[in-house]
């Protein structure tokens, strides 16, 4: 299952201006929820501490799991065990707080014309093919 990011460049002079990206692939238990937070994994790893980072995502469920993260009980709850994916959850979680990094997640509309969105889309698809894809599996995340 493919996964990607891109880092868009505000104020640059032209719209939907890429300064960089990275798309890559996750092999333990695929899905496309699972691919999504590989990608919020992905990003937040190279994210400068002490940063604040915006998600623009078509998934509510990971938008449902950085709220989650966000809150002060959820590693400490039970629902925390409960929730899909929660060892990636627990790592975005640690990766947050260790980094000191304010997140905030966005939801844009999937398949509504959106470039940006379309075109995560299209490197998270190519992923398979791609010389410069990254693998994301088990032992990287443990």
């Amino acid at each position: 299952m493919g996964w990607s990011w891109m880092q868009i460049v505000p104020d640059a002079g032209f719209p939907n201006s890429i300064a960089t990206y990275a798309h890559g692939l996750i092999r333990d238990n695929p899905s496309s929820s699972r691919a999504e937070v590989a990608a919020i994994y992905a990003v937040l790893t190279i994210s400068p501490r002490d940063s604040e980072v915006i998600i623009y995502t078509d998934s509510q469920t990971a938008i449902n799991g950085l709220q989650s993260c966000s809150s002060s009980v959820y590693s400490n709850s039970r629902l925390y065990y409960k929730t899909t994916n929660f060892e990636l959850w627990a790592i975005i979680e640690q990766t947050i707080l260790s980094k000191n990094l304010t997140v905030s997640p966005i939801k844009v509309k999937a398949h509504s014309g959106n470039y940006l969105n379309d075109f995560a889309d299209f490197l998270a698809n190519t992923a398979h093919t791609a010389s410069s894809s990254i693998l994301i599996s088990g032992m990287n995340l443990a």
